[in-house]
């Protein structure tokens, strides 16, 4: 990509230089925030492809963020339980079990446990109690525990196509920035 600058002194051409550098500055950020905006949606989607989907309440999903920073963007996620749903959870220690139940509820998995108790006399489903829900949550905590969690990488997965989508946006905001070239 080429560009002329016309000057009619050659105490033109740095100030003419300067001005090209910060249009092409601003193009710059320009495109990595478009890139972050595009980003989110993007892992939307990638989030929703991955097997086992990591969606339980859409926390996860609902909680990409796109903050402007001075020299750009950041994409980032701010659910608390973002780090275990990207990276796995290792072997050692097992998480809380008020996570598990919550997460057991959410899924309705407390529903299915009740389906298992039988039914009662009048055909109805028995509820399953607090305890056996607790002993069940505690089983999956401890599992967890002994074997961890494999992660997503949902981040990992968005990151080749945020690099694909963030050349496209450079391109065409250096056309831009190139276009408003300083032309005397």
């Amino acid at each position: 990509m080429t560009t002329t600058i016309r000057i009619r002194s050659p105490k033109d051409l740095g100030p003419a230089l300067r001005k090209l550098g910060r249009s092409m500055d601003a193009a710059m950020i320009v495109a990595l925030r478009k890139t972050a905006r595009w980003g989110a949606g993007q892992a939307l989607m990638v989030s929703a492809t991955t097997q086992p989907r990591p969606r339980a309440s859409g926390t996860y999903e609902r909680s990409f963020v796109v903050t402007k920073i001075p020299k750009g963007a950041l994409l980032s996620n701010s659910a608390g339980h973002a780090i275990f749903v990207e990276l796995g959870r290792r072997p050692g220690r097992m998480p809380p079990v008020a996570k598990i139940l919550e997460w057991m509820i959410l899924k309705r998995i407390d529903k299915q446990i009740s389906r298992q108790q039988g039914r009662d006399a009048g055909g109805r489903f028995v509820a399953a109690t607090q305890e056996q829900l607790h002993a069940v949550a505690l089983r999956i905590a401890r599992a967890i525990g002994r074997r961890g969690i494999k992660g997503r990488k949902i981040m990992q997965q968005l990151q080749p196509l945020l690099r694909a989508r963030l050349r496209i946006e450079i391109d065409e905001a250096m056309k831009k920035a190139f276009a408003s070239a300083p032309d005397k």
